[in-house]
């Protein structure tokens, strides 16, 4: 066991190990098979027709403390919908970004046109993808997932699940 340290104690042994972190696709660090950035969705369910919403909120959120988040850009694609800005940066009006946009970890809007020939069963799925990276060295610090489902009347996001 290189690197680990064995202490006895009567009939029971306990194994301390020096952990590193671990570097996996794309250089996105992996501590502890911890992810290091999440997608959190408010509300987790969504259709077109709803007046309090513009779609579904999706913010990132670094699980890391040894970050800056001000140092942070988030990168977004969906292979689905489109992404929409509702904030106070733009008086609240909403702003079409589109399917990839970057932003500092302000939540953004997921949603979705409906087609011109409403079809009467709707079943696309999305999976909405946000890479955290550093502003200055663009090392990618985290990369998380979200999958949006199509429930016979409306969208779900499901659980945010990161890359190792």
């Amino acid at each position: 066991m290189k690197g680990c340290i064995v202490f006895t104690l009567g009939t029971f042994a306990l194994i301390a190990c020096l952990i590193q972190p671990a570097f996996g696709a794309n250089n996105t660090t992996i501590v502890n098979n911890f992810c290091p950035v999440q997608i959190t969705a408010e509300p987790n369910d969504y259709v077109i027709t709803m007046s309090s919403t513009v779609g579904i909120g999706l913010t990132p959120a670094l699980t890391l403390s040894s970050i800056d988040p001000s140092k942070v850009q988030y990168k977004w694609a969906t292979n689905y919908g489109f992404f929409l800005d509702w904030s106070a940066a733009h008086n609240f009006t909403v702003k079409k970004l589109g399917a990839t946009t970057t932003n500092t970890g302000d939540t953004i809007f997921w949603s979705y046109s409906i087609p011109a020939k409403l079809k009467k069963n709707v079943t696309q799925n999305a999976t909405v993808t946000v890479i955290a990276s550093d502003k200055k060295t663009k090392k990618i610090i985290g990369k998380a997932f979200i999958p949006i489902t199509w429930n016979e009347t409306f969208y779900s996001a499901g659980n945010s699940t990161c890359t190792n």
